[in-house]
């Protein structure tokens, strides 16, 4: 994978999740179709309780990776 996602999965291990959103926003403007991103920002999104837009992120992943 090109993007390197390695400083936000850190912060999100660090419980850290305002910040790995806000990073993970600024990767998702270059990076819009990438899976890996937009499963993580799901999970993001989840651990925030925003449940509707994490469901919307899931449901984008699974629609792009179907073996998923």
């Amino acid at each position: 994978m090109i993007l390197d996602l390695s400083e936000v999965i850190g912060l999100v291990n660090n419980n850290k999740f305002r910040e790995s959103l806000i990073l993970i926003n600024r990767l998702e403007n270059n990076h819009k179709d990438d899976f890996e991103l937009i499963n993580l920002k799901g999970f993001i999104l989840l651990r925030l309780y925003e449940y509707e837009k994490s469901i919307e992120y899931f449901t984008k992943a699974l629609s792009q990776k179907k073996d998923f």
